[in-house]
């Protein structure tokens, strides 16, 4: 269901976004990487319509909820700093060990609310309709929030094979991520 309600939202991302990326051999087969970034995160393109989403009130299942778009939500910001090192293996194969850090301001929350006699009254809702529903937007957090991870990665070849099955390699890769 779609309720007009003419809103107008304008919105411009003119900023900078930096970066450095450096590496150095430290031997023939080890290399180390390291890279500091800052990056933007938009929201989703329908937080800008201005909308309201209904569940369908003649055909109810569990988890129904009133969405509201947040037209004033902010895009989220990012500085990251990422290192990793390489080792090639004689020949062929490869390992890899990074880890990162990354702190995000204005990272997105989402809030559920009771809908009450007022929220219902804004949008020209029948209380007794969709009274029942719980009301969800988004926002921006006030807080940073830090995620950090590593990651091991490895890479091989099966050069042993016939030649008709060359290009038939091992992969396997590791992740640990941690949201403070």
């Amino acid at each position: 269901t779609y309720l007009d309600r003419g809103a107008h939202t304008e919105k411009e991302y003119l900023r900078w976004f930096p970066s450095i990326n450096a590496s150095y051999n430290v031997r023939e087969n080890l290399i180390a990487r390291a890279a500091w970034s800052t990056s933007i995160g938009r929201p989703n393109f329908n937080q800008y319509a201005g909308g309201v989403t209904l569940p369908d009130p003649e055909n109810p299942s569990p988890g129904d909820q009133i969405t509201v778009s947040n037209v004033g939500i902010k895009p989220w910001s990012a500085r990251s700093i990422n290192v990793r090192l390489e080792y090639y293996m004689q020949g062929v194969g490869q390992i890899t060990v990074g880890a990162f850090r990354r702190d995000f301001e204005n990272f997105f929350g989402s809030t559920t609310l009771e809908s009450t006699p007022e929220f219902l009254e804004n949008y020209s809702l029948n209380p007794e309709t969709y009274g029942q529903y719980p009301v969800v937007t988004q926002y921006n957090l006030d807080t940073t929030v830090r995620m950090q991870g590593i990651s091991v990665n490895y890479r091989q070849p099966l050069t042993f094979l016939p030649a008709w099955a060359r290009g038939i390699q091992i992969f396997a890769n590791g992740n640990a991520q941690r949201l403070l």
